[in-house]
């Protein structure tokens, strides 16, 4: 189950924020941004 932030998540698509930024990424090599992830999770 994917859970997504509707209210932010065009905000999030626009500020294109890293996973680093929001202290979500995997490791130092995760250069994947939040709405990267989301859209991601959704497909």
């Amino acid at each position: 189950m994917t859970v997504v932030d509707g209210a932010n998540v065009l905000e999030q698509y626009r500020e294109a924020q890293s996973l680093a930024e929001a202290g979500e990424s995997l490791g130092e090599d995760d250069e994947r941004n939040v709405a990267e992830l989301a859209v991601d999770a959704s497909v």
